[in-house]
């Protein structure tokens, strides 16, 4: 078949553009030369009766590298291998005659398969090699953004590298951030599969925090991709802002909104619950409520009328209600917890010293992994 290396080539090269639209990428006449040298290369090796030599992996690998840079996928690299080959089957197929030339191309089977699968995976290992260097660029590229944005988000090298990286500049930003419950290298996979499922997006791990800084209001989206890989499995969602200076902000929503979200056990969402978020942020500021932490800590029920009251319409009765008690039985508990801290429940001053009380407690008491009633 070597006589005839240039139509098979052409028409090889046709069926692989055909199936794998990316190709299209690739100039016409450069794929067909590869696929050309690929066949020739196959045919002389069959016709020698071995199988593929250290200059012919050489090529494979060099060419799965180049078809990684030309933004081809792995999948695809690797069909566009076997394509060639189930072409000289079938053509060696149509050229049985007689029962011993089908026995001879049985025979010759596993020679093909040889060829396939270390010219295969001999370009597979320079493909890999070229995307693990991309993605660490990547990674490292989208790091630095992050810390761009929240150091300098109105800066030249900001803007550039955020329109190198596919972002709007003047759209809306919204983060969503966690804290890792793995090593940060193991979610650089993640991150690949939020540019893809999310995109455009920026994340990477920025002072402890995994951030997620997107465009396009696919929270559902990213929570689902990380929840696997975030601590206590919750999440802080920050406020869509306009602009980069609005993002820098929306990630300091989300650090806000994921301490909380630590406390209570859930996802918080910073527009909802901003006020205790930001409370807590400032936790090192707050020791003159220590003696309140305390209480709330000897007297988790006592605590837990006070959240049921504050989240209840400040009602002693719905209180009741939710946690199953008579309605003298709350009473009591928050006149008990009064006497103890001297806080009104009745007035903003004395009810959001007890709750934010409340949720230092809880914080203390579990670290980053706790949960409490919220």
């Amino acid at each position: 078949m070597l006589d005839e290396l240039e139509d098979i080539a052409a028409q090889v090269t046709a069926i692989i553009r055909a199936e794998l639209p990316a190709y299209a990428a690739i100039p016409l006449d450069d794929h067909r030369a590869a696929v050309q040298d690929q066949l020739s290369v196959i045919l002389t090796g069959l016709r020698e009766m071995r199988g593929p030599g250290p200059a012919d992996l050489i090529t494979a690998e060099r060419l799965g590298r180049r078809r990684a840079e030309q933004g081809i996928d792995i999948s695809a690299l690797m069909r566009a291998y076997e394509l060639p080959l189930q072409e000289l089957w079938q053509r060696y197929a149509g050229l049985v005659c007689d029962g011993k030339q089908a026995q001879e191309l049985i025979a010759l089977a596993p020679s093909l398969l040889r060829w396939l699968h270390q010219l295969g995976g001999a370009a597979a290992t320079g493909h890999q090699i070229v995307t693990t260097s991309q993605l660490a660029n990547e990674v490292r590229l989208q790091a630095q953004l992050l810390d761009l944005i929240t150091a300098d988000p109105a800066g030249a090298q900001t803007l550039v590298l955020a329109g190198r990286l596919g972002l709007d500049t003047g759209g809306t930003f919204q983060a969503v951030g966690f804290t890792p419950s793995v090593d940060p290298h193991r979610l650089e996979r993640v991150i690949v599969r939020l540019r893809i499922h999310a995109g455009p997006v920026v994340a990477g791990v920025h002072d402890g925090m995994f951030v997620v800084l997107q465009q396009h209001d696919r929270t559902g989206v990213v929570t689902q991709l990380c929840r696997p890989h975030a601590a206590g499995g919750v999440f802080g969602i920050g406020e869509p802002r306009y602009g980069l200076q609005g993002a820098a902000l929306s990630i300091g929503d989300a650090r806000r909104a994921a301490g909380l979200a630590a406390v209570l056990g859930h996802d918080v969402v910073f527009s909802r619950h901003w006020l205790l978020a930001s409370v807590l942020a400032s936790a090192d500021h707050l020791d003159h409520l220590g003696r309140g932490a305390e209480i709330a800590s000897e007297h988790p029920h006592l605590s837990e009328a006070v959240v049921a009251f504050a989240h209840n319409g400040f009602s002693t009765a719905a209180a009741a209600r939710v946690l199953h008690l008579h309605p003298n039985t709350v009473s009591y508990r928050l006149d008990r917890w009064t006497q103890l801290t001297g806080w009104e429940l009745n007035d903003f001053e004395g009810l959001a010293r007890s709750v934010v009380c409340i949720a230092l407690s809880a914080r203390r008491a579990s670290g980053p992994s706790a949960t409490a009633s919220g």
